[in-house]
Formats: structure tokens, C-alpha cells, sequence
């Protein structure tokens, strides 16, 4: 059963699956009244933190292949790639980029090309990436043995 819970410049949808089993679960995900259509469902930042980065990857290649998909080119109309990416992405991931640092724009990239869309993406990519531990590190020097 599917429960229009919410209107507005989109409508957030609410998909409940029963399994044969009893089991439920469901999906929460938005739709957009404006702007691009996209099928991509919403980013999920929590489980596995060892799979996140490779979780993240994924899901963004598909939410940009939908985007282009469907006529929004980035590099066109950056503000609405921007608000299509924290639309989709779902609200968690759109108040996790509020809360994050702005990245520094890289070098070679002009300033021209720095858009929000870009900045936007660049800001959760790093938040996504998975971290160098430098104490497993140190952990494998110590365990080194001198000859």
C-alpha cells in the first residue's frame, strides 16, 4: 500500500512491503512536483559504516544518470541539480550537508565551474570517503620487527 503523506514542492511517499513470512518494512521516498522526475530512491547513511563510501558511490552515479536521464544537465542549472541531489538524497543526508564544513575549492577548477551543485557534491563525497586510520597505522609500525 502506498500513503501520500505530505505535498508541497514534493510529495514523500510511504511504500510498505510485507514479506510472505509476516515481516515488514518500508521505504520512504520522495517524488518531485517540480523540476526532474527521477526514480531514484533515497540515500541510506546509516548500517555498515565499512560499505558507506562504496554505498555512496553507488547510489550517486545512479542519482546522476537519472538526473541527466531526465534533462537536468549539472553544469546547466546547478541550482537545481543542487536542490534535485539534497531532494533525493533524503532529509537525513540534506541535514547532514547543512551541518558540514564547505569544502575548498580544488585546485585547477575555476571559479566559474565551482558551482553549488559542485560544492554540494564535493562536501558529501568527503563526509562519504572512507577515513585513513592512522592509529591501525601506528598499530602495524609497532608490530614490525627490526632485522
Amino acid at each position: 500500500m502506498t500513503k501520500r503523506i505530505a505535498s508541497g514542492i514534493g510529495a514523500i511517499k510511504r511504500l510498505r512491503v510485507q514479506y510472505n513470512n509476516g515481516d515488514e518494512f518500508s521505504v520512504t521516498a520522495a517524488t518531485a512536483t517540480k523540476g526532474p522526475k527521477l526514480k531514484v530512491l533515497p540515500f541510506d547513511p546509516h548500517g555498515d559504516r565499512l560499505d558507506l563510501g562504496k554505498r555512496w558511490e553507488k547510489w550517486f552515479e545512479r542519482f546522476e544518470r537519472d538526473l541527466k536521464y531526465n534533462g537536468c544537465d549539472p553544469s546547466k542549472t546547478p541550482e537545481i541539480a543542487k536542490m534535485a541531489l539534497l531532494i533525493y538524497a533524503g532529509t537525513e543526508v540534506e541535514d547532514l550537508h547543512d551541518t558540514l564544513p564547505e569544502p575548498s575549492r580544488p585546485e585547477g577548477t575555476e571559479e566559474e565551474n565551482w558551482t553549488a551543485y559542485e560544492q554540494s557534491k564535493t562536501k558529501l563525497k568527503i563526509h562519504f570517503s572512507p577515513k585513513q586510520c592512522n592509529d591501525f597505522a601506528i598499530f602495524e609500525l609497532l608490530r614490525m620487527k627490526i632485522e
